[in-house]
């Protein structure tokens, strides 16, 4: 039986080949010429990064898990956590060309995660081998023995040396096509390596490594492309674009994720600044800490405090054009309001009874916490299929609609932060064990993503309606349909692979999957062919309703393939400790834009 960070690595490598393969397939001169802008050296530099990620976790993961005080984990995920996001752009990258498209900024994008994820390792390796040498250094001058390194220097030097490499030839691809492309990606990667840090040593307890660079990742690429829309470029010639000229849709989404993740960024700062100033006050204030009127004050709340009134001032401002055209957007339709209809009495029914059922103690709490996938699934399949531009909006108003509620918890309001903090975390984890509860958006964020991306990226192939205006002939079907399988990638691996897998597992699992995993075969198994079943089932559906073959309503050239992509996506979910809300849905999505 192999250990379950073997089987993670073994996943991670396989999926990079597959990726690296493609990218290969795409990148001779004739794609090159049809808008393809990758490189061979790029597939290359994929592996390379895999490789030498897996390297250094498996060598050097449990001191940057212990240095760096992140969320309690069998491993730091640093290999799955650096190649997400390269992998999720460069199979859209690869499905965008195969669409006819251009991936201009897919492959900008690419090139800006390869380099940002080799940097992030790079610098925590770093980190890791000067704590190690002052301690060598303190332990030599208590007269004890000096700890050895634990990898040779000509290992060091290599591991070193391919990191380099790889955000090398990122950059130099970029800049063979433009100094200014050279120059947003060079910005965008050094945000998100600075933002990295500020995650780990801001949120103690909340992130894994990985976690927190891919956290690091998505909020520098959607801050450069909320910059890039609020100067109305054209989109096109840097990294920063990596959607492109949005139309308002996704204009709106842009602003408002870009808007409410900063605002809300300062905002739980500061709060926590607050609870942790005000429990220290209960063990008696330091005297320097008191104001000249005899109130205790944190040390710079105050800038704090004007920090994020400014910010959300300006994301309001930036975003209320956006908004009002949502609304307008939302109510042009019977269709619309019906769903819209449709989700208020879906949630008003559901969580209460969902709330009574935990409390009662007659199921199990993973059963409960599973119940809100399919709810998920109640409230975001229909949508998908009829209205994915509306869920699209949605969904990033949910996002918003979360981050106020999780700030009202940290407020500490008398009469309502105390309901919500019960309410909230009857349906945690140990994995919510830090000062911000992640579990819930961690759910809506693995099932909008893939929204979120083939809205924006591919717009027009989302749901039924792209099937009626689709239908000018077989080959216009299946151009249309291939990206819509993965639009669909959270909803299926999350709404119904993860719970099946938590349901049978739970229930029924007795053999474990590999060694040091709770993850059963069992289980994995349920998730698979829970998974195919629902993209079965849709596509009969999908059949049903027109004249076509269900292979064909749904875009599917192999259910092999589609298969052997869901097998190794649950196989990922069985292996690994990290928040599998996320990286099962970029996963899954990467490997569905190959098929």
């Amino acid at each position: 039986m192999l250990e379950r960070s073997t089987t993670e690595a073994g996943v991670c490598l396989l999926t990079s080949l597959l990726i690296a393969a493609a990218l290969g397939r795409g990148s001779t001169g004739d794609a090159q010429a049809h808008g393809l802008l990758v490189s061979p050296s790029t597939a290359l530099s994929l592996l390379l990064l895999t490789i030498a990620a897996i390297f250094a976790e498996r060598h050097a993961g449990h001191r940057l898990g212990a240095m760096y005080r992140q969320r309690a984990a069998a491993s730091t995920g640093l290999a799955v956590g650096s190649m997400a996001l390269p992998w999720l752009l460069g199979g859209l990258a690869t499905r965008q060309h195969a669409a006819g498209l251009s991936s201009t900024a897919a492959a900008a994008a690419v090139h800006t995660c390869l380099a940002a994820s080799a940097v992030a390792v790079l610098l925590l390796l770093r980190g890791c081998a000067l704590q190690q040498e002052n301690s060598s250094k303190r332990t030599a001058a208590a007269g004890g023995r000096s700890l050895q390194q634990a990898l040779p220097w000509w290992a060091r030097w290599a591991l070193a040396a391919a990191l380099a490499a790889v955000a090398l030839q990122a950059t130099a691809a970029e800049a063979a096509l433009g100094i200014p492309r050279a120059a947003a990606l060079v910005a965008t990667a050094a945000a998100a390596c600075a933002f990295l840090p500020v995650l780990l040593a801001g949120l103690p307890g909340t992130f894994t490594i990985g976690e927190a660079i891919v956290a690091a990742q998505a909020a520098a690429l959607l801050g450069s492309c909320a910059l890039q829309q609020l100067l109305q470029t054209d989109g096109h010639g840097s990294a920063a674009a990596a959607v492109g000229a949005a139309a308002p849709c996704q204009r709106f989404v842009l602003l408002l994720m870009a808007s409410s993740i900063l605002g809300s960024a300062l905002l739980f700062l500061l709060l926590l600044a607050a609870r942790q100033h005000s429990k220290g006050m209960a063990h008696g204030p330091a005297p320097s800490q008191q104001g000249s009127n005899g109130s205790h004050r944190p040390p710079g709340l105050p800038a704090a405090a004007l920090a994020a009134a400014v910010v959300a001032a300006l994301a309001a401002a930036a975003a209320a054009p956006a908004a009002l055209w949502a609304l307008r957007f939302a109510l042009a339709s019977r269709r619309r309001l019906l769903l819209l209809c449709w989700w208020a009495v879906a949630l008003a029914a559901a969580l209460p009874a969902m709330a009574r059922l935990n409390g009662s103690g007659r199921v199990p709490a993973i059963l409960v916490r599973k119940g809100y996938h399919l709810l998920a699934v109640a409230l975001f399949l229909p949508a998908l299929l009829t209205e994915p531009q509306l869920l699209g909006v949605a969904l990033a108003g949910a996002f918003l609609a979360l981050l106020a509620v999780e700030a009202a918890r940290l407020s500490g309001l008398p009469g309502i932060a105390p309901r919500i903090h019960a309410f909230m975390v009857s349906f945690t984890d140990a994995r919510d064990s830090g000062p911000l509860l992640i579990t819930h958006f961690t759910l809506l964020l693995g099932m909008a993503m893939p929204v979120w991306l083939s809205n924006a990226l591919l717009p027009g192939t989302l749901g039924a309606a792209a099937l009626e205006g689709a239908a000018e002939g077989a080959g216009g079907l299946q151009q249309q349909q291939a990206v819509w399988l993965a639009g669909h990638a959270g909803i299926i691996i999350l709404g119904f692979g993860d719970t099946a897998a938590s349901a049978v597992g739970s229930l029924y699992g007795r053999l474990p999957i590999c060694h040091g995993s709770k993850k059963t075969v069992e289980g994995t198994v349920a998730a698979a062919g829970a998974s195919l079943a629902a993209w079965w089932l849709l596509a009969a559906a999908l059949a049903a309703s027109g004249s076509t073959s269900s292979s064909a309503a749904l875009g599917i050239a192999s259910w092999p393939a589609l298969a052997a992509a869901t097998t190794l996506s649950c196989l990922l979910e069985a292996a690994t400790t990290q928040l599998d809300n996320i990286f099962m849905p970029l996963h899954y999505f990467a490997l569905l834009c190959l098929l």
